[in-house]
């Protein structure tokens, strides 16, 4: 009896010591996963991105990682507005596979560079499943100048033939016939079909398609 007595104590220990590991274990994993299910897949390095405050869209340049931030060009002073200031709310818009991938997040320092923390999550917008037409042949339409053939147009993108490549992210300017002003937007994709190239852009601003529909 007095042995079992004896005894009883240390079983009870290596039962709280396993209770203890395996707790452990099972909340290091959790972590892990949690944390892997945050992170944001970053943008190909030196890919072309947009950066929006306040209102305004800027043209910006991923860099890299650094410092566990992102870190991502500033826009040229000409285009800058006013100064970025640490804390500060931005939203990074990135080219993505099926559309536009956009993402929250807060500039961390501003040093030559911005560094923005590191996005927790993205949506994925611009599937252009909104209003299209596809009766644009007639048109005369110019990108960059050049001209090029117009498949779709929506009031938040188009789909158009080209001659030459484009990158992804390249800002361009696009003129239709029927329009008095430009529209200017970015290329979200580029794919070689044939001799030419079928480029989708997503426009700055979302367009008023009042004269294509009025005839």
């Amino acid at each position: 009896m007095e042995a079992q007595v004896r005894e009883m104590p240390i079983d009870v220990f290596w039962i709280k010591v396993f209770t203890l590991g395996t707790g452990s274990l099972l909340l290091g994993l959790w972590l892990v996963l949690h944390l892997r299910r945050q992170t944001v897949p970053a943008p190909r390095r030196n890919a072309k991105i947009r950066l929006r405050l306040g209102g305004t869209t800027y043209q910006s340049m991923f860099l890299g990682e650094r410092e566990r931030a992102w870190a991502v060009a500033m826009p040229s002073r000409s285009d800058l507005l006013r100064p970025i200031h640490q804390g500060e709310c931005v939203q990074v818009m990135a080219g993505h596979e099926n559309g536009i991938a956009v993402m929250d997040t807060v500039v961390r320092a501003n040093a030559g560079v911005l560094l923005l923390e590191r996005p927790n999550k993205l949506k994925v917008e611009d599937r252009r499943e909104d209003l299209r037409i596809s009766e644009v042949g007639h048109l005369s339409v110019r990108l960059d100048g050049d001209r090029s053939s117009l498949e779709d147009i929506s009031p938040k993108g188009a789909r158009l033939r080209v001659r030459d490549s484009l990158a992804i992210g390249q800002r361009v300017r696009l003129e239709v016939s029927g329009f008095t002003e430009s529209i200017y937007g970015w290329v979200l994709s580029c794919v070689q079909r044939g001799e030419r190239y079928v480029v989708r852009i997503r426009f700055e601003v979302e367009t008023d398609l009042f004269p294509l529909l009025k005839g």
